[in-house]
């Protein structure tokens, strides 16, 4: 290994230590903010600040406060009780409970304040209690959601049916339209349909994109490409994965919908519609 590379390895890994280091401070800074204030009966981890083994150099912290009665909102307007709050960059309210913060280091912050009758209504996956009683992890327990049926049928003809409201915009000359059809509505009926196949724990329901090149690495990687395309390539390229994978998963879909799309733009040879 030559010296820069070297050198660049040990910066990498000092990086990460410093960040891991930053991570657990202000976690112990919050946890004992929420213990001495008298308005805070609960503190919730979520995502990968409750999932340690998955935070690295780049997570940020989710959670959840959760207050007496009453008391949300002046937590939700003054910040000040914040860790470090006098190196705040930015805050804005992102929903009627929380908040998206961001410090001067890069440090970003996703969080709401709750009281228990709201926490109860709201969704969580991965979560671990940090402050709290028995009543707080059984308010956040009754917030766990699970993901609901994927309907391949659904989704595919939704998928199907934006690609050509995408590839009929970039036509027209809307190209930022275009792409948000195709890299975002239909590329989600795409993801929502790869997650449901792969069944796997670790995936984020709330997010399809979340962690699919660790579970589906193939996919993920053509996704991606074709992504990085011009959105009718785009397009074409998502047609792809999703008969690919079609006949990967046996899904129970309609894949003529492919040929009529493919037809429709005069993409050339008809694409097969017959799963073995």
């Amino acid at each position: 290994m030559s010296t820069p590379t070297r050198r660049a390895c040990r910066h990498a890994n000092l990086g990460w230590l410093t960040a891991a280091v930053n991570f657990d401070r202000f976690l112990t800074d919050l946890t004992a903010w929420a213990e001495a204030d008298d308005r805070v009966i609960g503190l919730v981890l979520l995502g990968s600040t409750a999932e340690r083994s998955r935070a690295d150099e780049w997570s940020d912290h989710d959670f959840f406060v959760v207050t007496c009665p009453g008391r949300q909102e002046e937590l939700r307007q003054e910040l000040t009780w914040l860790p470090d709050s006098d190196s705040v960059a930015g805050a804005a309210r992102e929903t009627a409970h929380g908040l998206k913060v961001h410090y001067r280091d890069g440090h970003v912050l996703e969080f709401a304040v709750f009281d228990l009758e709201e926490l109860r209504a709201c969704g969580v996956n991965h979560w671990a209690l940090a402050y709290g009683d028995v009543e707080v992890a059984q308010a956040t327990k009754a917030a766990v959601k699970r993901p609901d049926p994927v309907d391949l049928g659904r989704e595919w003809t939704l998928f199907m049916s934006l690609l050509v409201i995408g590839v009929g915009r970039a036509r027209r000359g809307e190209t930022l339209a275009a792409g948000q059809v195709i890299r975002s509505y239909a590329t989600g009926c795409l993801l929502r349909m790869l997650t449901a196949s792969a069944a796997d724990p670790s995936l984020d329901f709330f997010d399809p994109t979340r962690r699919l090149e660790h579970v589906l690495p193939d996919e993920a990687a053509a996704v991606a490409a074709a992504l990085a395309l011009a959105p009718e390539e785009a397009a074409r390229g998502l047609t792809d994965v999703a008969l690919a994978a079609a006949r990967r998963y046996g899904w129970d879909v309609d894949a003529t919908q492919a040929d009529i799309v493919s037809t429709r733009f005069g993409w050339g040879e008809n694409r097969t519609h017959t799963h073995q």
